[in-house]
């Protein structure tokens, strides 16, 4: 004993002069071992006591923080131990995981290294252990016995990620009507196919511990951004602009992740929109022939009751909304919007839908040639705008004219068998007038 008791205090007297615990940790088992009768599974063997690590941690990746056991590596746990110059190959090192728990312990050995090096200690399962702070420990021992115990710390372990739902949508931005359309909510469309706004709501236990990614995934194209904090407290935070022209036409697929400080994600599915950046066919208008008025005139008789047709192609829908514009080139008329109607059957223009404007009042318009346009918007917002073109349409240049034509002169016509201003015998039955007109009549 009195071999063993020297060995005692001169281990304790270098422990003294050291920032190290290990040493005493060491000693005090191995006195203690020796005091027992020596041998056993720990204590000091005939080769002295093993170098003691210097150092051990749970490597940061791109899936969980330093130190930190999540939901990416609770099933495979690797633990790196640091070891010093003094370190053999021919020692062991066990680390030891410990919940606190009755049973929530688990343990890995390796090989230590020769010489200063790391040695990855694992895997382990850490599943069955709660969540909460881990206390880890590392035990070396020699190829003689020698063996020493010392704490390394402590892990922090979070499985769950953050579960408060995420909702996102495409945002009705940039507001208000464009010359290719209006930007509506859930649709990608002519007017924002290349600055899509994504409206990303947060809930009040949010913070900036939090990271978000968003995406748009057409089934096989994805778009996102690169990942921003998330804000404090409940907030909505317009994601934007993306450039969405990659994603194909149809359904997109929006979804928000959202990574906790532990590195846990959880994905929180948002709305569903349509990607439709096709325009709709252009179409024409003209002012057709009525009881009252001849093709491609407004006269005195319908001014205040002109009708307009608009001729649209097979591939229009009821959701096609229409408007037409009619100019005197000073003042406009504005007419509709309306649908689309069904496309007629078994009539020349089968192919073709048309929508007729009727009861426009024209009294505010000047006379002489009219300008007509018009545009056409989808039920997805896209817009194309079009005009009245004679030569396709084969109608005469749109006009008005309210001034009722004068007659300023008459005169009984010459004819084969009478002279002018005179009726005869040969004649009487058959008798042409000159009438002298000032206007035109349409």
């Amino acid at each position: 004993m009195e071999e063993g008791n020297n060995l005692m205090s001169t281990r304790l007297s270098l422990a003294s002069t050291s920032i190290r615990s290990w040493a005493v940790l060491l000693v005090v088992g191995f006195a203690l071992t020796a005091c027992g009768g020596g041998g056993g599974g720990g204590g000091l063997g005939s080769d002295g006591p093993p170098a003691a690590p210097l150092g051990a941690s749970v490597p940061a990746s791109g899936s969980n923080p330093l130190n930190v056991v999540n939901s990416s590596n609770v099933a495979a746990l690797f633990i790196d131990v640091v070891f010093g110059p003094e370190s053999s190959s021919e020692h062991t090192v066990t680390v030891t995981i410990d919940d606190g728990g009755a049973d929530g312990v688990v343990q890995a050995t390796a090989q230590a290294s020769e010489g200063a090096g790391t040695v990855s200690v694992g895997p382990m399962d850490l599943s069955s252990l709660d969540d909460g702070s881990l206390s880890v420990t590392a035990e070396v021992v020699s190829s003689q016995g020698s063996s020493g115990v010392i704490p390394m710390g402590t892990l922090a372990k979070q499985t769950t990620g953050y579960q408060t739902p995420i909702k996102s949508n495409v945002a009705a931005l940039p507001s208000g009507q464009f010359p290719t359309g209006t930007a509506q909510l859930d649709v990608i469309n002519s007017v924002n196919a290349n600055q899509v706004t994504v409206a990303v709501e947060f809930g009040a236990d949010s913070d900036s511990s939090l990271t978000a990614v968003l995406c748009l995934f057409d089934g096989v194209n994805t778009v996102s951004v690169p990942p921003f904090a998330a804000p404090e407290g409940a907030a909505i935070v317009n994601v934007g602009p993306l450039d969405a022209t990659g994603l194909d036409e149809g359904s997109i697929t929006l979804k928000v992740e959202i990574t906790d400080g532990f590195g846990n994600p959880t994905t929180f599915p948002g709305d569903t929109a349509v990607k439709d950046t096709i325009v709709p066919t252009p179409s024409d208008v003209s002012v057709p022939s009525g009881d009252n008025n001849s093709e491609g005139w407004v006269n005195v008789a319908t001014c205040n009751d002109a009708t307009f047709l608009v001729h649209m192609p097979a591939n229009s829908t009821f959701a096609d909304l229409v408007t037409v514009n009619i100019s005197d080139g000073s003042n406009i008329v504005t007419v509709g919007p309306l649908g689309s109607p069904a496309p007629k059957v078994g009539e020349q223009e089968q192919d073709t839908h048309e929508i007729s404007f009727e009861n426009v009042d024209l009294s505010s318009l000047s006379d002489g040639s009219l300008t007509i346009t018009g545009q056409v918007e989808d039920d997805h917002g896209n817009l194309i705008s079009f005009a009245h073109s004679p030569v396709s349409a084969g109608t005469p240049l749109p006009a008005k004219d309210t001034v009722a034509p004068t007659a300023t002169s008459s005169l009984i016509a010459a004819g084969p068998n009478n002279p002018a201003g005179i009726i005869n015998i040969a004649s009487q039955s058959q008798v042409s007038v000159d009438v002298g007109v000032l206007g035109t009549s349409v």
